[in-house]
């Protein structure tokens, strides 16, 4: 059970929906519960008066297969009609995150072994990968890429012994012609539940985000699964394949309107940006294109943040997007890329004139 109070500092205009989960030590979702905010006589917000408080239940289940450890619970708040979050404003930080952490929560292993369906199973037959633990099943959720991205994958293991092998996983990504573009090594689950801890029969689901190099050529690579022990390989099997689809590079700077150049942490040359017009109406939408430089290759995805302010700083229109509408995240940028990234910002329709 999570119980969370709530009161509205004014009257809301809306109707809005909770969304509580919990979080892996990477940030995975692992059990999420979401509902209408409502008050103890049932109403949405949008019927609630200013300083009412409200109290509100939610059972938050955790998927099948958690594996036992410590993670954190934390709760965001979205507009039920479109969806959009509101913010969390942290003016010590400069920042307004879309969620809080509201404590941490235990997870221990189960009485029984849980029921699991992974999306792909290993032949029958060869699902012993390696003394004392079997390979259910994998899941790999996008089996197309693009160099620089971060694919995310779940391999569902079971006990079947008491394990005493302090084993490894390895995974690699290698193409038609035997190169291995990459190679990820690790202790199961992120390296805080090894497999000495396994008990007999019992089954978890391990999550492995790899990053896939920028430079990935483009094609078919097969995704290899391999178990070492002491720096032995004691077992593996094949995962399948990734097609790995390229987006076009340019490494040429194009006459820009504004040109500026100013420099963002280690990685980012701000070239400028084009602006079709510097007069609009409420409701207009703004076209802004901003230009971007690599200036080495970076392993952080970040979020452009373009806001619309007044004097008083109060946002009257945003869009905030991983660059190129999400097709080219910053792990994907080369060094000496440019990057030309449009945003179409819509004005609020009450912006005062100024």
């Amino acid at each position: 059970w999570v119980v969370l109070q709530w009161q509205s500092m004014k009257a809301p205009s809306k109707n809005y929906k909770v969304a509580v989960y919990l979080l892996d030590g990477q940030g995975r979702l692992v059990g999420q519960v979401d509902k209408l905010l409502l008050s103890n006589y049932l109403e949405p917000t949008s019927f609630w008066q200013p300083d009412q408080l409200e109290m509100d239940y939610y059972t938050l289940p955790s998927m099948p297969a958690t594996p036992p450890g410590e993670y954190t619970v934390a709760v965001a708040v979205y507009d039920a009609d479109t969806g959009t979050r509101l913010r969390v404003p942290d003016a010590a930080a400069g920042t307004a995150p879309t969620s809080v952490s509201v404590g941490t929560l235990q997870v221990i292993r189960p009485l029984n072994p849980p029921q699991v369906e992974p999306m792909d199973r290993p032949p029958v037959g060869e699902t012993k990968i390696a003394p004392g633990m079997q390979l259910l099943g994998y899941d790999v959720p996008a089996r197309v890429a693009s160099p620089g991205e971060t694919v995310r994958i779940a391999l569902y293991w079971q006990a079947t012994e008491d394990l005493t092998h302090d084993y490894l996983a390895s995974l690699q990504l290698r193409d038609e012609e035997g190169h291995i573009w990459l190679e990820q090594e690790g202790r199961p689950v992120d390296g805080t539940y090894p497999t000495t801890e396994w008990s007999e029969g019992e089954i978890i689901k391990d999550w492995h985000d790899i990053r896939l190099p920028p430079d990935t050529s483009p094609g078919s690579h097969e995704l290899l699964l391999k178990i070492r022990e002491k720096g032995e390989v004691v077992g593996g099997t094949t995962l399948g394949y990734l097609e790995m689809e390229g987006r076009p590079r340019v490494f040429s700077i194009p006459e820009i309107q504004y040109p500026m150049q100013m420099t963002l942490g280690a990685g980012v040359l701000f070239l400028g940006y084009d602006l079709m017009s510097d007069a609009a109406k409420p409701g207009d939408t703004l076209q802004l294109t901003l230009y971007w430089q690599a200036l080495e290759e970076m392993a952080v995805s970040y979020t452009v943040f373009t806001h619309l302010l007044d004097a008083e700083e109060q946002v009257w229109g945003q869009m905030d997007s991983i660059p190129l509408r999400g097709e080219a995240p910053t792990t994907s940028w080369v060094a000496g890329e440019v990057i030309t990234d449009p945003y179409e910002i819509l004005a609020d329709t009450e912006a005062p004139p100024d």
